[in-house]
């Protein structure tokens, strides 16, 4: 390249040495895959055995490059490699790095910095904590202790004047709650900042808890109000629904008798008029009671029973999940079987018997067995004090005689002394 007056880079070494590897590793692979097939048994060579024999073959090439010399130890190239640092218009040899024994050297009095100290060799990360601003709380707190002394004060009046507004009426509750509510403003703007992590630990349930207790107040005071009125002012009251006799008509059958005469069966149910709601208000809240019972029932499926009239866990688990399936099964059976009054009755009181029966025998048949194995415990323990007490009866009774003839010989003594 030279010679013909091209451009030498100090890449091209590389590049050449590159080149003499893979001529090295794959004549050493080729007289080897010519060996085999000239004196083994096995003639071809799979594709991963010549991947395989190729990559040991760059494990074990070692040369004397242009580059240097030329070895591989766990993947990379064994070498010395030389820090330079650019100063002005060149670079500087600083120091070097032998990858074989994995030493460093560094020529501290050439090294150059223009600032204080060396330059970072990695990003430095700095942590900057947000909160909230003195000004900001400051304000805030501000306007949360005005609407607490506007609060004390309607308080105050409404506690003041109580006989001269309506009796029994929820405006205390409701100015608890906007008090309560306002004073977990003005904790919840302190951080970390500004207290101890202890301390911050603490108010975090603390103002968690008083946000909650005033909302939840607040929320139900004008509910009831809402409600209360919503009933007065309501044309159909929504509470008073009861149920009546409804006549539910099933499809027409015609008479194979007699042609211009059609039956019409029907049958007769309870119902109301707000029926679809009911039934969704009632599955609304006992599916994630049930839900949430058969959770706990599977949770506690292996405590150990603390006293002997408690029912066992396991025995209390079974009832928790019978109770919920007969319960969606009912549900089920009664929706679908409301056209066949027979069939409708048969099955809601099978499986409501069903589930009786079972939930007896699961509570109840333990007890049972306990108090039976109870009670024979006691019969031979009364059988045992009988045995006990019928064999120490003779030494009783011979005890008994020899203190009656003791009295006699000591009466005769004193009669004798007399």
């Amino acid at each position: 390249m030279t010679l013909e007056g091209s451009k030498v880079e100090p890449l091209h070494g590389y590049a050449y040495d590159s080149v003499w590897v893979a001529a090295i590793a794959l004549t050493q692979v080729m007289e080897a895959v010519k060996l085999r097939e000239k004196y083994g048994v096995q003639k071809n060579s799979s594709e991963e055995e010549l991947q395989r024999k190729l990559l040991e073959a760059l494990k074990h090439t070692h040369f004397q490059g242009v580059t240097g010399p030329v070895f591989f130890r766990n993947g990379e190239r064994m070498a010395s490699i030389e820090l330079l640092q650019f100063q002005g218009s060149g670079g500087v040899l600083v120091g070097d790095f032998n990858t074989s024994t994995q030493q460093l050297r560094v020529i501290n009095h050439l090294l150059r910095f223009k600032g204080p100290a060396a330059a970072r060799d990695r990003t430095l990360v700095l942590e900057q904590g947000l909160h909230v601003g003195l000004l900001m709380f400051g304000i805030v707190s501000s306007a949360a202790a005005l609407t607490i002394i506007i609060t004390l004060t309607f308080l105050l009046f409404t506690l003041i004047h109580r006989k001269h507004t309506c009796a029994g009426c929820l405006e205390e509750l409701l100015l608890l709650g906007l008090l309560l509510s306002s004073s977990s403003v003005m904790v919840s703007g302190l951080d970390g900042a500004s207290l101890s992590p202890e301390v911050f630990q603490t108010l975090c349930s603390v103002r968690l808890w008083i946000l909650s207790l005033g909302h939840t107040v607040v929320l139900a005071v004008l509910f009831i109000r809402c409600w209360g009125l919503y009933s007065l002012h309501s044309t159909k009251p929504p509470i008073l629904d009861p149920l009546r006799r409804e006549e539910l008509q099933h499809g027409e059958q015609s008479v194979s008798s007699e042609q211009d005469v059609v039956i019409r069966p029907f049958s007769e149910t309870c119902s109301s008029t707000n029926m679809e709601l009911w039934t969704i208000a009632l599955c609304g809240y006992k599916a994630p009671l049930m839900g949430l019972g058969c959770f706990v029932a599977w949770s506690i499926r292996r405590t150990e029973v603390i006293r002997r009239s408690e029912v066992s866990s396991f025995s209390l688990t079974l009832s928790m999940f019978s109770l919920t399936l007969f319960s969606v099964a009912g549900a089920a059976a009664s929706l679908l079987t409301t056209h066949n009054p027979s069939l409708h009755f048969c099955l809601r009181s099978a499986i409501i018997l069903c589930c009786n029966i079972c939930i007896l025998s699961l509570m109840f048949t333990p007890q049972l067995r306990q108090l039976k194995s109870h009670t024979a415990q006691l019969d031979a323990d009364i059988e045992t004090l009988t045995l006990q007490l019928r064999d120490s009866e003779p030494r009783l009774q011979h005890a008994a005689l020899n203190n009656g003839k003791h009295g006699v010989r000591h009466q005769s003594k004193l009669h004798l002394d007399d």
